[in-house]
Order: structure tokens, then sequence, then C-alpha cells
């Protein structure tokens, strides 16, 4: 659709280009490890096929650093052994990224407009309700998975004094 517009193409095709030269750059660099977009031969045929008839190679290039990809990972794994001891790290994460956002956003409209700005507490509190819901969902799911399959995995259930 976009190719449609007047000018369009000349102007997919400078993004393209620019995609082209930052994925080069960034593939000469000692501190990146790989690099991959449209065109780069690990996707380039992936790419194609899903690709519009007319469309572009486009240009999102991503990259890893080097020194990130299996050694940082790796040494991680041995705190975080299960997926019960990793699923509640991105749920923090979720729940004081939106914060935060929240918080920035509700100050800067408030100081730059002339009255303040209180309906993104909503948002947030949708956030924050759904945050823990997929939580316990996600971890009902891998209990019930477990113990379908009576995995040593299962955590152990504690047991009460009373």
């Amino acid at each position: 659709m976009a190719t449609e517009i007047g000018g369009a193409p000349a102007v997919s095709q400078r993004i393209r280009q620019n995609a082209a030269a930052v994925a080069a750059f960034l593939a000469q660099h000692p501190a990146v490890d790989g690099v991959w977009w449209a065109e780069s031969s690990a996707v380039r045929e992936r790419f194609a096929a899903v690709r519009a008839p007319r469309g572009g190679s486009g240009a999102i290039v991503t990259f890893t650093l080097r020194g990130t990809g299996g050694t940082d990972f790796a040494a991680a794994l041995p705190i975080l052994a299960s997926f019960y001891d990793r699923i509640h790290a991105p749920t923090l994460g979720t729940s004081w990224g939106t914060a935060g956002i929240i918080i920035a956003s509700m100050l800067m409209f408030t100081v730059t407009g002339d009255r303040a700005i209180l309906h993104e507490f909503l948002i947030g509190a949708f956030v924050m309700i759904t945050t823990p819901v997929t939580l316990l969902l996600l971890g009902r799911a891998a209990i019930h998975r477990d113990r379908v399959e009576q995995s040593a995995n299962l955590p152990k259930v504690a047991q009460s004094d009373d």
C-alpha cells in the first residue's frame, strides 16, 4: 500500500540502503557477535517467502553483542534452574516497567499541559492486574504438565505445622 504513494518507492529504496549500511557497519564492529536483517543470508529466503509482491526488504536490523549470547546466559542457568524459578522475573519487569512509564508519562503531560493527567492510572491498573493473572495461569499450566509427566521438576508442597 505504501508503494502506491507518490515518491514512496524511492524512500523505501533509501531506507533499504541505510539498513544495509547499518548492518555492514555492525557486522564489522568488534563488539558485535551477529547481525540479522531482511537481506542477510541467514533469513533472506524466509523473508522473501512472506514479503508482499511489491514490498521492500525491510529495514529492521537486529544484532547481538559478544559475551551476551551464550556465556552470560549459561552462567545464569544454574541460578534459575527450573521454569518456576524463571517465571517470576519477567512479571516483575512488566510490573515495574509499566509503573515507571506511567509515572513518567503522567509527570511529563502534567508539566507540559495545563492540568493534571491521571487517566494513565487506568492503563496501569489493567496491566498490574493482568500480569499476576498471567503468571498464575502459566504456573498452573506448568504444574499440571509436570504432574501428568511425573516430572522431577515439580515444586515441593510446603508442609504446614497445623
